[in-house]
């Protein structure tokens, strides 16, 4: 086999998997926006100081798990091609 085409399937999956992974960074993006939490302030009454609390006002994206799981399939799987699991026998 040619040494070019030794990794071509761990070559492709990787890039699938930037490509999950430039999907998931728009998805993250679009989450964050300023108005996705609310960040207020309370006093804690056993210790006397002060609490930074977080409400989060608008639901993850049921997208992002999938995605993320997607990215590391795609890369699992790049990895089993360079180690020659998927590679068709001799």
């Amino acid at each position: 086999m040619a040494r070019s085409n030794l990794f071509s399937g761990a070559r492709l999956k990787i890039k699938r998997a930037n490509k999950h992974i430039d999907e998931l960074e728009a998805e993250i993006a679009d989450f964050t926006k300023p108005d996705f939490c609310e960040l207020f302030v309370e006093p804690d009454p056993t210790t006397n100081r002060q609490i930074l609390k977080f409400h989060q006002t608008v639901p993850a994206p049921e997208s992002i798990p999938l995605i993320v799981g997607d990215v590391f399939h795609n890369l699992r799987v790049a990895l089993e091609h360079a180690a020659g699991r998927n590679r068709p026998p001799r």
